[in-house]
């Protein structure tokens, strides 16, 4: 089967350093073979390592002296030549690589020629780029070789291969020969899109489905239809004769098969979005359980752990809980007000890792006994209370400024305080106005 990608796709593997996949390989080298009719070389495209079956060897046509075939092994790509009278076997690789890469591919290759029995375990041995595939009576020398094209870059197996593939069947000239590193994807994706356009007519071909009208299941149709679909490099009509001798209703659409970099590109995306759900899932039961433990609810006492990096020496804010999350997310109102954030003032969803529950029996402010009853008692108007940031609230709490007066006082000390400071003269702890943030050898800092 020739695998044909759209323009985008023929532009992206001409215009970027992208790796080839196998199919583009495969329906290249297939291409260049048909359209050489040589009748003394044989190409064999084998996609897969797994030993061949038994109705998968075929002999070879009297009169083929060699065997031509583009191998793939982990992200590198060669061309593998055999040659028959003096079983010679070619392995022509940009990069040199170690002969063990090519083994497994270099015996299915021979064994679905039926050139070394399939039934005999095979012995490969070698010596840096040279080597011998011995099964049974039969004993092949195998070498490899970048006498053709020397690869420089970690990108180009590809487009060199093909470039091989284009010598070995003669269609390679002089001119070709000669071409620039940067133009080895041009000259195969061009050379690809004249092999398309010139055998077009007689190598499209397909089945089509045909809907039982009783069950409306895609059954395949026993005789062979050809047909010519419609593509931007085909713009033959649909033969349609023989489509309309079937009974029932048929379709002429045609998917067209994921290459096989896709379908391993789909699995792993599938497996991964798998194991983020299982841990997703994993991560709520675990916060639902720590949820369950503290024990949260509606009228819970609960002191904030104000972050020092907000606040300099900071204490903790004991507030009541109005509303909550089933994450553990809640609302907290003090005595001084709703808690909040930023500068519109939006009433803050405090995360379970700022705040620790406190006994029900916690010793309350006259103020804050009533708040939490108003709670506790459905009566609780969120909007009667004043909007209040924790660091506002924390400033109120330790006497920095009055609750009639936003100003906050600082010292003037430019670097660290030192007798002379304000705050220390004035019998106050330093601040986070103050140019020691609050980090200083002023006595009141650590009351």
């Amino acid at each position: 089967m020739i695998t044909v990608g759209d323009e985008k796709y023929l532009q992206h593997i001409e215009k970027s350093n992208c790796w080839y996949d196998s199919d583009f390989m495969f329906s290249f080298s297939a291409l260049v073979a048909h359209a050489s009719h040589s009748k003394s070389v044989q190409l064999v495209n084998v996609p897969y390592d797994a030993k061949p079956e038994i109705h998968e060897c075929r002999s070879l046509h009297p009169g083929i002296i060699k065997v031509v075939s583009v191998l793939h092994h982990v992200n590198h790509f060669a061309v593998f030549s055999a040659d028959i009278p003096t079983k010679t076997i070619t392995i022509f690789d940009g990069l040199m690589c170690s002969l063990k890469d090519w083994e497994v591919r270099s015996r299915n290759i021979l064994q679905r020629c039926r050139l070394i029995p399939l039934d005999i375990e095979c012995n490969f041995e070698f010596t840096n780029h040279t080597g011998k595939l011995v099964g049974g009576e039969s004993c092949w020398i195998i070498k490899s070789t970048n006498s053709f094209i020397n690869q420089y870059d970690s990108y180009n197996c590809g487009p060199i291969a093909c470039l091989k593939i284009m010598d070995i069947f003669n269609e390679v000239n002089e001119k070709h020969r000669k071409v620039e590193q940067d133009e080895y994807r041009s000259v195969v994706v061009n050379e690809f899109k004249k092999l398309l356009i010139f055998h077009d007519c007689n190598l499209k071909v397909a089945v089509p489905e045909v809907l039982e009208p009783s069950s409306g299941l895609a059954i395949q149709n026993e005789g062979e239809v050809s047909f010519s679909v419609k593509t931007p490099l085909c713009e033959s009509d649909i033969l349609r004769e023989r489509a309309a001798s079937i009974e029932g209703e048929v379709s002429f659409s045609v998917k067209t098969p994921l290459r096989e970099s896709d379908i391993l590109r789909e699995r792993a995306a599938s497996s991964k979005r798998k194991r983020q759900l299982a841990q997703a899932e994993r991560m709520k039961s675990l916060r639902n359980d720590q949820t369950d433990s503290l024990m949260l609810q509606v009228g819970s006492i609960v002191t904030i752990r104000n972050d020092y990096r907000d606040i300099p020496n900071p204490r903790g804010t004991v507030g009541i809980v109005f509303k909550f999350k089933e994450s553990g997310g809640v609302n907290v109102v003090t005595e001084n007000g709703v808690i909040c954030y930023g500068v519109s003032l939006k009433t803050f969803f405090i995360p379970n890792d700022r705040y620790v529950i406190n006994n029900v029996n916690t010793v309350l402010t006259a103020q804050l006994y009533n708040i939490r009853n108003q709670v506790l008692n459905n009566d609780f108007d969120e909007g009667q209370f004043p909007r209040i940031t924790l660091q506002k609230d924390h400033s109120i709490m330790i006497g920095e400024v009055n609750s009639g007066n936003a100003a906050r006082q600082k010292c003037g000390c430019k670097n660290q305080c030192t007798f002379r400071c304000g705050c220390i003269r004035n019998n106050r702890p330093c601040n986070s106005s103050c140019s020691c943030f609050g980090k200083c050898c002023n006595p009141k800092n650590e009351e």
